[in-house]
């Protein structure tokens, strides 16, 4: 997880929470309190301040991307190609055909 952002916190992005030693992501942000606490909303505690910063972090985006393998060439014979695309059904598509390993395997990236 990232370290805590209180202008992305704001902005609505996802945020995680250290609560009773255990790491909660089903958080969300509702805002600043006094004496400097944050307070955010669980469905298992409800609605508590946070006032150490420690005890917060955004959680990741992540964005899945697929892509196709191709089997090793000539030229290179350790290892073949891939091609990335965004969606399956356009992976799918483009290696169609051609000879391949695997097609429309999905790759997850944190961003």
């Amino acid at each position: 997880m990232k370290p805590f952002d209180l202008s992305a916190a704001k902005r609505g992005e996802p945020v995680a929470a250290k609560i009773d030693g255990t790491w909660c992501s089903d958080v969300k942000f509702v805002g600043e309190g006094f004496n400097e606490a944050l307070i955010v909303d669980t469905p298992q505690y409800g609605t508590i301040r946070i006032r150490d910063t420690e005890h917060l972090r955004m959680i990741p985006k992540t964005r899945t991307f697929y892509i196709n393998l191709y089997p090793a060439s000539p030229q290179v014979r350790k290892c073949g190609d891939f091609t990335m695309w965004s969606t399956a059904e356009d992976a799918r598509k483009a290696g169609a055909d051609m000879v391949s390993v695997a097609l429309a395997v999905p790759i997850e990236i944190e961003e």
